[in-house]
């Protein structure tokens, strides 16, 4: 642990997590952590730093107490299926709190982010080149 962190808020910002290898290009972004490497990490903060929620962080903030040795909050965005399904009960088993982002534009839906779509086009393309133009206006 770097010692210039000891009493320093860390944020860690998760996508996901799998228990399953990817082929191809699906995950190329290693967006979605493998299960054991997150098991691994959650068992690393549950004993070496002080997991807190955010309402903790901004109590702690607020009333002027003293912060806990390593300050740490999980947290996930998109709101991936695996989110509830993998990551929540390994939290819960190492009662570590968390928040989670949930994209309300997708909810009930079989819509994709388009980065996922990007990926499972070329995952399942035939084609052995394929060229992407990108207009930012």
């Amino acid at each position: 642990l770097n010692t210039n962190l000891k009493n320093k808020l860390t944020i860690l910002l998760y996508h996901g997590v799998t228990n399953k290898k990817d082929k191809g290009i699906i995950n190329f972004q290693g967006k979605h952590l493998d299960k054991d490497a997150f098991i691994s990490q959650m068992e690393f903060i549950s004993t070496r730093c002080s997991p807190i929620s955010i309402e903790q962080w901004t109590e702690i903030k607020l009333s002027n107490k003293p912060i806990p040795e390593y300050p740490t909050i999980v947290s996930f965005d998109d709101g991936f299926k695996n989110n509830k399904t993998i990551a929540a009960p390994i939290l819960e088993h190492f009662n570590i709190p968390s928040v989670f982002y949930i994209s309300t534009g997708v909810i009930d839906t079989n819509k994709m982010f388009w980065v996922d779509i990007i990926e499972q086009c070329i995952q399942f393309s035939r084609r052995k080149k394929i060229t992407i133009f990108f207009s930012i206006f």
